[in-house]
């Protein structure tokens, strides 16, 4: 729900750090969890360990970094 009601906004900066830290500690913990699954045999949950670790590692360099805002707007 937070996602959709910031769209419009860049994610990162000031206002966009909520949004960034929030999907950070999703994916992070989402990733751990499905990391401990997999180590307990369920093999069937490789892709998704795999999927939240990529979007875990992307929120992470979006959470430290500062956005740059290209183009020729004001």
């Amino acid at each position: 729900m937070t996602n959709c009601t910031s769209r419009a906004n860049l994610i990162g900066g000031i206002y966009g750090r909520p949004i960034a830290l929030g999907n950070f500690c999703h994916f992070t913990i989402g990733a751990l969890a499905l990391l401990k699954a997999y180590a307990s045999g369920l093999s069937v949950l490789l892709i998704p360990m795999l999927i939240y670790s990529v979007f875990a590692l992307a929120y992470t360099f979006i959470f430290f970094t500062h956005p740059i805002k290209g183009g020729g707007q004001p």
